[in-house]
């Protein structure tokens, strides 16, 4: 018998080979697209046992580029549920790969995603410093999208500081890069971004500019989960406005997108939206409805940027039935995720419930305290429309408390903030509050 030509056997085994590894890559790009699917609709536990999959592909194909996007992937899905330190491991050695492979421009891709994890656990210094170092190397290859991301990223960091003039400088210089390689996708979120700082600003007229021209992008480029976003911004300041009806119209418009698209996350969301104004409407069983289907999707995913605001609406409702115990549970778990999380405006948003826990029971020192607390940490992050609300309830807890001056004094000021940001609704609500207490006195 001859044996077969070494050469031969050679090339067969170098074809068996071959084979093998497209068979692979085929596999990986089936596992990533499954993945992604059920991360979109936040099926978590699944979409991490896809993603180590991909990870455990990666490694049988020795295939290092594969491994280091693998550990990105998982560390995104630990990032979104909340879970910060396993995020950075996984982000921190997918960037150890890429520095060995050497592609500059996928090690400012893991920068990036390092800064965002110290970013949404609100290490701000440290945000800044990564976020830095992606946008040095981005310049340093000439990659706009990845600088124009950058950018962004710092901007959404100088946002949560305060500093709305910076972030505004960082959105723009992003969305001039983004127009400059015809980035739409991109350009609608810089819009949105720009819009939300100028709603924050008390700005509502350049706001709804904003987001009607982001609103307008995603309509002609067919991103559903970009309308949604954009209909519940402008919902948004329709709620802010006082425009109650026009807010509900929006944000059903945004759920209704996002149970058809099968976003979860953004579900959340909407119905956080949909019973806070219920909450102010008055409509506390509708809004009690809205608010644990929220908590409930949050609960099944393990997300927990939203948790806060959601508990801290609930307590509202609550409050209102004057179950005491319960509200006090919502506040107090709300406070945990929003020091968790390291987010001042959080933080501030459950002092100001307390406060309104504290003024029902008419115990108005703890609730004056509690106020001062909120209006401190709102004061530093310069959000006028937060701001405002929370000057107009402590000023009616001082007059109730019979702080008559006190509460003048701080009504007014809510007024005058409510008027620059030309919030007829609120300066009435505010005038009313102020004409109450006056003939009281």
């Amino acid at each position: 018998m001859i044996s077969p030509d070494p050469t031969y056997r050679d090339r067969l085994n170098e074809r068996k080979a071959d084979c093998f590894r497209r068979a692979g890559q085929t596999v990986e790009r089936v596992l990533d697209a499954k993945r992604a699917v059920l991360q979109l609709i936040g099926k978590w536990d699944q979409a991490m046992r896809t993603a180590e999959k991909c990870l455990e592909l990666a490694e049988s194909l020795d295939n290092r580029e594969k491994k280091a996007k693998s550990l990105s992937l998982i560390g995104s899905i630990h990032r979104a549920r909340g879970n910060y330190d396993q995020a950075l491991d996984c982000s921190l050695k997918a960037l150890a790969l890429r520095e060995e492979l050497g592609c500059r421009e996928d090690q400012a891709a893991s920068l990036n995603s390092i800064g965002i994890t110290h970013d949404e656990r609100g290490d701000y210094a440290l945000a800044l410093e990564v976020y830095g170092k992606a946008l040095a190397i981005f310049e340093e290859t000439g990659e706009l999208r990845g600088q124009a991301a950058s950018l962004n990223n710092i901007g959404l960091v100088h946002r949560a500081l305060g500093d709305n003039s910076r972030a505004l400088e960082n959105y723009r210089r992003s969305a001039e890069l983004l127009g400059a390689i015809g980035d739409r996708p991109g350009q609608a979120a810089c819009l949105h971004n720009i819009g939300s700082i100028h709603r924050a600003c008390g700005e509502y007229g350049l706001a709804l500019e904003h987001f009607e021209r982001s609103l307008k992008i995603s309509e002609e480029i067919g991103d559903r989960r970009g309308q949604a976003n954009n209909q519940t911004t402008i919902g948004a300041v329709h709620y802010e406005r006082g425009e109650f009806k026009e807010a509900l119209e929006h944000y059903r418009k945004a759920l209704k997108t996002r149970e058809e698209i099968g976003d979860r996350r953004g579900q959340a969301f909407s119905l956080n939206s949909i019973g806070e104004t219920l909450v102010e409407c008055g409509d506390h069983d509708q809004a009690l409805d809205s608010l644990e289907r929220s908590l409930a999707i949050q609960q099944e995913m393990g997300f927990k940027t939203l948790r806060c605001s959601t508990m801290c609406e609930l307590a509202k409702v609550w409050i209102h039935r004057r179950q005491f115990d319960r509200a006090r549970e919502f506040i107090d778990s709300g406070m945990v995720f929003a020091r968790e999380l390291k987010s001042p405006a959080d933080e501030a948003g459950c002092h100001s419930a307390y406060g309104l826990f504290y003024d029902e029971q008419k115990d108005f020192g703890q609730a004056a305290e509690c106020f001062e607390n909120a209006l401190a940490c709102l004061e530093k992050l310069g959000q006028k429309n937060e701001l405002a609300p929370v000057l107009l309830d402590y000023g009616k807890m001082q007059g109730a408390s019979g702080q008559r001056e006190k509460g003048l004094e701080l009504i007014n000021r809510a007024a005058a903030l409510f008027k620059d940001m030309k919030l007829e609704y609120w300066v009435k609500k505010a005038y009313e509050a102020a004409q109450e207490l006056g003939a009281k006195g």
